[in-house]
């Protein structure tokens, strides 16, 4: 089996990928501008492969809603990622604490899609105050936003972090 056939399709992954589609959405929900934005991308579709676990998933934007699904076997898609787990999560990071390993993450297809996606995942500002207020209150929501975002910002200091404390072990 090759690196471009997609894997085998578990019964588990289509409710996965149906639940990953309306927490995407949701989370698109929380920042209306990025919803906004997406409209100039409606109809777009990026596969993304996974090498492991080996997964392979389209993303089509529809509109201000993304859906997800199983790779298509037939037809290209507008922009293709591979990657690891650890690429992806990477790229997901700020800038500052970024670092994708050489041959980590292959994109192939539409350069300007890729760099157009990549603004809207820099650009993708949730207001987590709001949203958890709205779930445990005023006072409990602000507060538990403040502490997510604290420990975003702080697990994004990590990967900085690392090479200095490995020095002085």
């Amino acid at each position: 089996m090759s690196n471009h056939t997609p894997p085998a399709s578990h019964p588990l992954l289509a409710p996965l990928g149906r639940a990953l589609e309306v927490v995407i959405n949701r989370a698109l929900a929380l920042d209306p501008e990025t919803a906004e934005r997406l409209l100039a991308l409606d109809g777009r579709r990026i596969e993304l492969h996974l090498q492991a676990p080996r997964l392979a998933m389209s993303v089509s934007v529809d509109g201000q809603r993304l859906r997800v699904g199983p790779a298509k076997a037939d037809g290209e898609p507008d922009l293709s990622l591979r990657a690891t787990a650890g690429a992806l999560f990477s790229m997901l990071l700020p800038d500052s604490a970024r670092s994708v390993p050489v041959g980590a993450l292959k994109i192939s297809g539409d350069a300007e899609l890729a760099q157009r996606v990549q603004r809207l995942l820099r650009d993708f500002s949730p207001d987590l105050d709001a949203a958890l207020a709205g779930v445990f209150g005023d006072i409990i929501g602000v507060q538990t936003a403040r502490a997510l975002r604290s420990a975003l910002h702080r697990s994004a200091q990590v990967p900085n972090a690392l090479p200095r404390t490995a020095q002085t072990i």
